[in-house]
């Protein structure tokens, strides 16, 4: 019994520093993604802002609509089920590699910009905690 209990407790404590280790921090904070309530992935704030990832997301609407000849009713159904995609494998914990990760973020952010979410949905700016300092 005693075996058992020990091992639920670190199975907790494995997923607490899975947690922890998934959002990660840059110099200024972070910017958290959440999808149906669900947080998805944590992208660090430092060499690139919030201004900076709206811009790949933009990049990612005019390459599109250039390239593909894609208009917006079709782009956003189109990151919608990528979406959901990236949403369903977090579901079932299967893995979503950085690059996946890189364009849900593209996806997501675009999808704020055709207003298909608000940004306090799926967005979560953390600024760092700053340091009191002691004099």
């Amino acid at each position: 019994m005693t075996h058992n209990v020990r091992l639920i407790a670190f199975k907790r404590i494995i997923y607490m520093f899975y947690v922890y280790i998934m959002i990660t921090q840059g110099k200024n904070g972070s910017i958290n993604l959440y999808y149906n309530e669900l947080l998805i992935e944590g992208f660090p704030l430092g060499q690139m802002n919030v201004i900076d990832y709206f811009k790949v997301a933009d990049d990612l609407m005019i390459k599109s609509m250039r390239d593909n000849n894609k208009n917006l009713r079709e782009q956003s159904l189109a990151y919608k089920y990528f979406c959901s995609m990236i949403y369903m494998k977090k579901l079932k914990k299967k893995y979503i590699s950085e690059e996946d990760l890189r364009m849900f973020l593209a996806c997501l952010l675009s999808l704020v910009k055709l207003r298909q979410f608000e940004p306090e949905e799926v967005l979560l700016v953390m600024p760092r905690k700053k340091k009191k300092k002691i004099i």
